[in-house]
């Protein structure tokens, strides 16, 4: 399990695509943007210039390691600079399911196996029901055979519970919330 930092550098769009696109084409370090991600807003501010779209601040979440390369690059780019920087210790979001069919029900259960190292599910409550007399019915009726329903929260390392937000979010019938980061400055 790799530890993760959060980067806050100011500049321009431009300026911080081209530090990307360069590094990126060498293979140097892998990176997510913060744009790239479901983030729960944490602050008035953090809501502000996302309304407003501003384009001045960047979150960048890269292994510590590509952390350090990244740091050092904005530190001899005359367009960029590092305003803030913190481990992420963990990362945690709420989802929801709820499906009447059995094939979708099968999915969601194989999405929430095979855990990432460190990440646990935090009470997850899964409920099946079947009704026979409810058997036949129409695809959009209020009344189904079978119904499964999940929900819970994943809280783990960052790169883990990204994963987790992902997988979980390509499956149909699942509502995800925002992914909530827990981080230390340092």
């Amino acid at each position: 399990m790799s530890v993760w930092h959060e980067l806050v550098i100011e500049g321009r769009d431009r300026a911080m695509d081209d530090l990307l696109a360069a590094h990126q084409e060498s293979h140097e370090w892998a990176s997510v943007r913060g744009s790239e991600i479901d983030l729960a807003s944490e602050s008035l501010l953090d809501r502000i210039l996302e309304l407003l779209d501003a384009q001045t601040h960047h979150l960048l979440y890269a292994p510590v390691a590509h952390a350090d390369t990244i740091a050092r690059t904005v530190e001899e780019s005359p367009d960029l600079e590092l305003t803030s920087r913190r481990e992420i210790v963990e990362a945690h979001f709420r989802f929801q399911a709820e499906t009447s069919n059995r094939d979708v029900a099968k999915a969601i259960r194989s999405a929430l196996g095979d855990l990432p190292e460190g990440v646990k599910l935090v009470g997850l409550q899964e409920l099946e029901e079947t009704d026979p007399s409810a058997a036949g019915v129409e695809l959009y009726s209020p009344e189904h055979d079978f119904t499964f329903r999940a929900s819970g929260r994943v809280h783990g390392p960052f790169p883990g519970a990204l994963e987790m937000h992902r997988r979980l979010d390509e499956q149909d019938f699942v509502k995800v919330g925002r992914l909530h980061l827990v981080g230390r400055e340092g």
